[in-house]
């Protein structure tokens, strides 16, 4: 039996209000930000797409991105770069390309300047129409991403200008969280409205079910499903889909979301493992060459998802995304180790070559590995905000799958990616990873690796990214090992 779609919007109606009197409030040179909170399947991202369908409909440009979960290892700056693409072809003579697109004007180590044009492309484009900038799934945000939002947040207070609106996940805030310290300077200094999103109500859960049944439910199914989710709207989907395919309701989400899963036929399982695996959104044309399937079992197992709302189909960009990052997260955890390792290698290794056919001929390999040796991954050009995400993405399936060798050249490539694009955080991650990885494999496979220069690679990037205490024992790292003409020269640049 085909799923029910998703419920209508009910529930909300107070906190969309709020989000519309902000975007006039806006206008005014008032509340230039709003954070979402709530847990999982709150209805943080549906509420994004109600007010920006509100939004739309009263004339503003909306941009919209989404955070990756690669923890700090994902690429710099990408919410930025996937919500201000549209823009792009707005920039004038000297602005470069998108924000987040490539490294900024001044090069590489003009990050203040960096940050300027993206404030100066917004403000540009809200001297045109009001403008929304939506920031979904911000807990997963990057160092950058982090960096660029306190900025734009301090620099657009106080004036007409965009309104930025960011969903979190609160549960995933726990202590020593690195969003902690931004979402705190925010509501110390009231550069942002919080807006928690509450448990619905029973009417509302009632309501919920009654559009999905065409009908009002029956008293002994409503009050099951509202005890067992609390008023969760994406629980209360679930549970109704669960209870209609006629499988047993239990008191945790995780079996309702594995049978659910388990229903399905192998091609789909199998496709939405795959799906499970990326980091966003996948093209088609990747996932024909990961999965393992043959294009036409493929097909029937992404359209069988798709009509079960497991997975989202976006034909525009022709990718293939979860409904609910729950869904996904299930998904992935019922991957056995063998198929995730297979999965992420298979996603390294085409996207690898993806980018060795659109980047420039074979140069240089990366900072510490001359070409020619090892298993290099080419840089992309500046400018190329995919191949950025692309190298980052290539870093973090061959460190998932394992292969030391391959995730070493990757993590080099990344990082000389993130430091092109200004992400120097990221880049100091990749160039540890890198150490790390170093550390596993005997010389010969590292073809001559420096490792006193990774660290000292490493610290250059922590300083540029405003850790200057682990720049410090970097380069305490990179003396440890560094000969005699290398020495004096680390102690000068540690004093």
């Amino acid at each position: 039996m085909t799923a029910a779609p998703p419920s209508a919007f009910v529930g909300r109606a107070a906190e969309l209000a709020r989000l519309v009197a902000a975007l006039d409030e806006a206008g005014q040179g008032r509340a230039p930000a709003v954070v979402v909170e709530g847990e999982s399947g709150a209805g943080k991202t549906r509420l994004l797409q109600e007010f920006a369908a509100v939004a739309a409909d009263r004339g503003a440009t909306v941009l919209v991105g989404r955070c990756v979960d690669c923890g700090e290892a994902g690429p710099p700056y990408w919410p930025f770069v996937e919500a201000l693409r549209p823009l792009s072809a707005d920039a004038g003579p000297g602005r470069g390309t998108a924000a987040g697109a490539g490294a900024p004007d001044g090069g590489i180590g003009d990050r203040p300047g960096y940050f300027e044009q993206v404030l100066d492309r917004l403000e540009a484009a809200g001297r045109r129409s009001p403008v929304v900038l939506l920031l979904d799934d911000l807990h997963w945000a990057d160092r950058s991403t982090r960096d660029l939002l306190g900025f734009l947040l301090a620099n657009l207070a106080g004036g007409p200008g965009p309104l930025v609106v960011a969903a979190v996940r609160s549960e995933a805030l726990v202590p020593g969280h690195p969003l902690g310290p931004l979402l705190a300077e925010l509501r110390r200094s009231r550069r942002a409205e919080f807006l928690a999103l509450d448990r619905l109500g029973k009417a509302d859960v009632a309501a919920q079910m009654a559009t999905i049944l065409g009908a009002r439910p029956e008293a002994e199914l409503l009050d099951e499903i509202w005890r067992r989710s609390e008023g969760n709207p994406f629980f209360v989907e679930e549970l109704l889909a669960a209870a209609r395919a006629g499988r047993p309701l239990t008191a945790g989400l995780a079996p309702i979301l594995s049978a659910r899963l388990d229903a399905l036929s192998p091609a789909a399982r199998s496709a939405a493992g795959a799906v499970a695996t990326a980091v966003g959104p996948v093209p088609h044309r990747i996932l024909a060459q990961v999965s393992g399937l043959a294009e036409p079992a493929l097909l029937a197992g992404l359209r069988e998802c798709v009509d079960h709302h497991v997975l989202e189909a976006d034909g525009a960009a022709g990718t293939y995304a979860f409904r609910h990052s729950l869904l996904r997260e299930s998904a992935y955890a019922s991957l056995l180790p063998g198929e995730a390792t297979r999965l992420h290698a298979a996603y390294g290794r085409v996207l690898s070559a993806t980018l060795a056919t659109t980047s420039p001929a074979a140069g240089p390999g990366p900072t510490g590995m001359p070409a020619g040796t090892g298993r290099s991954v080419a840089v992309p050009p500046v400018g190329a905000p995919a191949g950025v995400a692309h190298m980052a993405a290539v870093a973090w399936h061959l460190y998932a799958a394992g292969d030391a060798e391959g995730a070493l050249s990757a993590a080099l490539a990344a990082a000389e990616a993130a430091e092109a694009a200004a992400g120097y955080a990221e880049a100091q991650v990749q160039y540890e990873r890198a150490l790390e990885l170093a550390g596993r494999l005997p010389a010969h496979a590292g073809g001559g690796l420096d490792r006193t220069s990774l660290a000292e690679r490493a610290a250059e990037a922590a300083l540029l990214a405003g850790d200057p205490a682990r720049a410090v024992e970097l380069v305490e790292m990179a003396a440890a090992g560094a000969g005699a003409a290398d020495a004096s020269r680390l102690q000068l640049a540690l004093g």
